[in-house]
């Protein structure tokens, strides 16, 4: 497939000491290139201090790389329906989610009722990020240290495609990130006119196998 990488692309894809607000801010500036309505409809960032207070409302404390995703922005605008997702999704079609709508998918699929609905255990430590229609969520890891990465796993409800949640898709949210840049950048994401451009087929088997792009 045709490359069509900036110095600054390149450096985000393959520098492994870039952090997460650097690759976050060259997400957002190859998303706006593309013309993707994403770039549009992110919403303003909070503070560390409010995302902090948030977190302990639940009871819970955030690691800094989640605290620098909500400080880059909260989310998408719009309401959770099917045309939302189509519209205004990554490449990957996952959306992502503002804080008050995290906390709702915490609260759901933290309860009893879906754990035994999905057959599947839930743990309290994963934090909803994105979310696909049909109840798909990319969720991270809050259970280390401030300065320790957050894994990614991917929770699937949709039964027996639900695969295994407990098996992490990254070693953190820098590197979930990386890999979407990296989706950007060799034009594996591409937004044609009205749509992101089906290339998941072709897609390299590395990226590909991650099911995070």
């Amino acid at each position: 497939m045709p490359q069509d990488e900036t110095a600054s692309q390149l450096a985000a894809a393959e520098c492994p000491e870039l952090g997460l607000v650097t690759r976050l801010q060259l997400l957002e500036e190859q998303l706006a290139a593309q013309g993707a309505p994403v770039a549009r409809a992110l919403q303003p960032g909070l503070s560390h201090g409010e995302v902090a207070a948030l977190a302990r409302d639940k009871g819970l404390t955030f690691p800094r790389e989640l605290r620098e995703w909500y400080v880059w922005h909260d989310g998408v605008a719009g309401e959770e329906d099917a045309e939302h997702y189509v519209d205004v999704g990554l490449g990957n079609a996952m959306v992502p989610l503002t804080w008050a709508e995290a906390a709702l998918h915490y609260d759901t699929l933290t309860s009893a009722e879906s754990q035994v609905a999905t057959g599947k255990t839930y743990h309290w430590y994963w934090w909803p990020i994105t979310y696909f229609i049909g109840g798909i969520n990319l969720v991270v890891d809050i259970r280390g240290d401030d300065g320790e990465p957050c894994p990614v796993h991917k929770v699937d409800g949709r039964g027996d495609r639900s695969g295994d949640w407990e098996e992490a898709r990254a070693p953190s949210m820098t590197a979930m990130v990386a890999l979407w840049n990296r989706a950007l950048s060799e034009q594996w994401w591409r937004w044609d006119h009205d749509e992101w451009a089906d290339t998941y087929a072709a897609m390299p088997e590395d990226l590909a196998d991650t099911e995070l792009v």
